[in-house]
């Protein structure tokens, strides 16, 4: 089947052999870094974008990319990473820092350390930042599990400025650092919009540890947030290389980079799509969030074959998935100013029959979270209904 621009279009589940099997083989790996390599060397602001998928004869195409899916999820929707070999978590299927990553050193707390330790712990996990400076203020314990914890409870609380304050003063009394700590480090740094220090972080964690799935998300996560998409495929690619187990939080990571980029970057974001698809790793509504914020301009008919596809994986729309789905669809840019409804119904005056139509049968589809839906969504509605939709 092909489009307007003489395209080939396949639906998602005729992209693959039908004995398709669960789990990354040595030659989609092989295919992965291939590609993500390409993408690495991509130009700069990614505003031309070149590259291929080798499966299914399928391909990404120069200039007017298609929408087509290089893999199958298979029938059970089995994560890849539950597969993975001993220490490897089977759920959820989403990677967090964790603490018991490459420890290298055997803190002896002392059973009053513990105690305020577990407290502190405790608070963090209520996200009660207020809690945890009384409780630290009374105590001068400096060793790195105090700080670790109070920075992971920064990062929860959004007291990202007070974490790199907490990583920094580690530093300043040059404790160790653990996986773990680097790995809080470069999401605080990340979410300060402080750059520099991410690329120092990374480089001296790399200097210290062999990069597991933990550290790579957080890179991940910190290149996201800068919109870097040419880190996240090298972090992707090298994951390969060194056959660590990419997980759904991975590629989220990768797509938000594509989409918080200075040219959104379908190509790309439709590249790792597959890619994720091919490794037999199951999208969530998060990785569909990510995928739609970078198809502004797309045809009508991508659109709704990304809500096909969610249907057909059982994967149910958040509000979130909602803007981001009108905004791309209508070309407003994510993160714009609230328009007006007078605004926005001059702007949909200037949209096809087509793309209206397709706004309406969208928010049907959406009405199951509208008691949630933001103040796009609902201005969109009324602004739908002065067209006569």
């Amino acid at each position: 089947m092909l489009d307007a621009d003489g395209i080939l279009l396949q639906p998602l589940r005729s992209c693959l052999p039908q004995a398709s099997q669960p789990g990354r083989t040595a030659t989609q790996s092989l295919e992965l870094g291939q590609g993500l390599r390409r993408v690495a060397r991509g130009q700069s602001g990614l505003k031309s974008f070149c590259v291929l998928w080798a499966v299914g004869a399928s391909a990404l195409l120069w200039g007017k990319p298609s929408i087509q899916f290089s893999s199958a999820v298979p029938e059970h929707r089995r994560n890849a990473s539950n597969e993975a070999g001993p220490g490897r978590p089977r759920k959820p299927s989403r990677f967090y820092t964790s603490a018991a990553s490459q420890s290298s050193t055997d803190y002896l707390l002392t059973k009053g350390e513990a105690r305020l330790l577990q407290q502190v712990n405790e608070a963090a996990t209520r996200s009660d930042w207020q809690r945890i400076q009384q409780l630290r203020a009374t105590s001068k314990v400096h060793k790195t599990p105090f700080f670790d914890v109070e920075m992971n409870a920064a990062l929860g609380c959004g007291q990202y400025r007070a974490g790199v304050a907490l990583y920094e003063r580690l530093c300043n009394l040059e404790l160790n650092k653990e996986v773990l700590t680097f790995n809080l480090a470069l999401k605080l740094y990340g979410k300060t919009g402080n750059w520099s220090s991410v690329k120092q972080v990374w480089q001296e964690a790399r200097a210290a540890y062999r990069m597991d799935e933990t550290m790579a998300a957080a890179r991940l996560v910190a290149a996201a947030d800068e919109g870097d998409i040419r880190t996240a495929a090298e972090v992707l690619d090298e994951m390969v290389q060194m056959n660590l187990s990419a997980d759904v939080g991975h590629f989220t990571s990768a797509l938000r980079a594509c989409t918080a980029a200075e040219h959104k970057a379908y190509n790309a974001a439709m590249f790792l799509f597959n890619s994720m698809l091919n490794m037999s790793l199951t999208p969530d509504v998060q990785v569909f969030t990510a995928l739609i914020s970078t198809f502004a301009g797309r045809p009508v008919s991508d659109f709704q074959r990304i809500r096909h596809e969610m249907d057909e994986l059982g994967v149910q729309p958040t509000w979130l998935f909602a803007d981001a789905y009108l905004k791309a669809l209508f070309s407003v840019p994510q993160k714009d100013r609230r328009l007006s409804l007078a605004e926005l119904a001059e702007l949909l005056s200037g949209l096809s029959t087509e793309h209206l139509q397709e706004a309406v049968l969208a928010l049907s589809k959406f009405e199951a979270v509208e008691k949630e839906w933001s103040a796009f969504c609902q201005v969109s509605k009324l602004a739908l209904r002065r067209h006569g939709l």
